[in-house]
């Protein structure tokens, strides 16, 4: 529908003073064109990114995608198999090839466009045709066709890539200057003091009161989480998750230096 539909429907006008109005999505983050047409057609814009810690990102979309499989009978790829493969076969030797490595990447160093240079040179299909081709993998095991979950999207199988930030973020660096950008961790919105604080600073970046008190709405507790999808369920802050799957100690030290190396530069 083009431009002006989009911004139509997705900015609207407010008949309010002193309001704002905007759209939420991370679908498009991924994608190097999208900066630029952004700058385009709403040059002036106010960009917020909320960024996970990126190993509970990649463990969360395992989670999400592969462990619901243990309720139908299949053994999902373990998650250090399908991490490493990602790395070791589409990740790495795209950042050779693109002569951007950990030292390199990132606002001063060669631009990587994640979904085209490295996941599109390997398309899904041979991705999983490689991981089920029968050959064992790092612990020794084949894996049959029945682990595969469906519908199989991204999330399946860019645990890794859709962590790494700061390849995503130096797009939107080119395209706009640094104060129309903030970064916001997910980790900053708990406890309910932090979070308060946190929508504080994120007031003032998008033009509102940033001395409301936040307080009272974040003490309500948090949504979208525990297995509640969407916002319509509340979660107290007292309730701990209770997980019955724990990533690997040793897995998660690996993810920590890999992502370390290359989303350190955004701060």
């Amino acid at each position: 529908r083009g431009a002006e539909s989009y911004i139509r429907n997705s900015f609207p006008h407010s008949l309010e003073p002193k309001h704002v109005t905007g759209e939420a999505s991370p679908g498009y983050m991924v994608y190097s064109e999208v900066p630029q047409r952004v700058k385009r057609d709403l040059p002036e814009v106010r960009i917020l990114l909320m960024a996970r810690d990126p190993v509970e990102r990649a463990w969360s979309g395992y989670k999400y995608n592969y462990l619901r499989a243990l309720q139908r009978g299949a053994k999902p790829i373990p998650f250090d198999t399908m991490i490493r493969w990602e790395i070791d076969r589409v990740l790495e030797p795209c950042m050779r090839e693109m002569q951007a490595t950990a030292s390199r990447a990132g606002p001063n160093g060669p631009r990587i466009d994640m979904s085209k240079s490295c996941y599109g040179k390997v398309p899904k299909k041979v991705q999983f045709k490689e991981v089920y081709s029968g050959e064992p993998d790092f612990n020794g095991k084949t894996w049959p066709l029945s682990s595969l979950p469906k519908p199989c999207s991204y999330g399946c199988h860019q645990f890794v890539g859709r962590g790494l930030y700061i390849n995503m973020m130096a797009w939107w660096y080119d395209a706009f200057p640094a104060d129309q950008i903030h970064i916001v961790c997910t980790e900053e919105l708990s406890p309910p003091a932090v979070a308060a604080r946190t929508m504080s600073d994120v007031a003032a970046h998008i033009g509102l009161d940033s001395t409301f008190d936040f307080m009272p709405t974040v003490s309500k507790g948090r949504y979208n989480v525990e297995g509640h999808e969407g916002y319509e369920t509340i979660t107290s802050w007292d309730v701990q998750s209770n997980s019955k799957h724990e990533m690997h100690p040793k897995t998660r030290e690996y993810l920590t230096s890999y992502f370390r190396q290359h989303n350190e530069k955004l701060f």
